[in-house]
């Protein structure tokens, strides 16, 4: 099993919660994969001051590990949320679900509501709109080759669209 991959028991709790829970659970789980993690500030490829897993909206000091994994949780109901309300009907689909969040969460709430993956979900097309995911590995003007992994996985990591694509099965 790749990093970032929620196991069937894992998956069987989290269903057990409900849509919300189970695409809670996987956004969980694969966002410390890819975001890194650093107690301390520091700038980002972009230059924009990040602190903990990819947190930007929070005062720049240095957090415990406990601080950062209470950031983390609470910090993914915003992108959750807002991923629901551009596409309601996300909410059947808790994978495809995390996957999007995970996106408006890398790239902002604002980005993600304008996006084609947004748009394509929308229009009913969830197989183009998980592909879509991957047009999103520029940082800056520049092809990021950890943006790319983000996207697509690695042998060792599960990446945002095979996490779009389980909710194809």
């Amino acid at each position: 099993m790749k990093q970032g991959q929620l196991s069937s028991a894992q998956k069987k709790t989290a269903a057990a919660g409900g849509s919300l829970a189970l695409a809670t659970a996987a956004l969980l789980a694969i966002l410390p994969v890819w975001e890194g993690y650093s107690n301390k500030p520091y700038r980002d490829v972009v230059g924009v001051m990040t602190v903990c897993t990819g947190e930007t909206r929070v005062r720049m000091r240095t957090y415990s590990d406990e601080e950062c994994a209470k950031m983390l949780t609470r910090g993914v109901q915003p992108f959750l949320a807002a991923v629901l309300k551009r596409n309601p009907r996300i909410e059947s689909d808790p994978e495809q679900w995390a996957a999007h969040a995970a996106l408006a969460y890398n790239i902002g709430e604002a980005a993600y509501s304008m996006s084609s993956a947004a748009r394509l979900y929308a229009a009913g097309y969830e197989d183009a709109a998980c592909e879509a995911i991957g047009k999103f590995k520029y940082a800056g003007g520049k092809l990021w080759k950890g943006l790319v992994f983000r996207r697509y996985g690695d042998p060792k990591r599960y990446g945002e669209i095979e996490l779009c694509r389980e909710g194809l099965k």
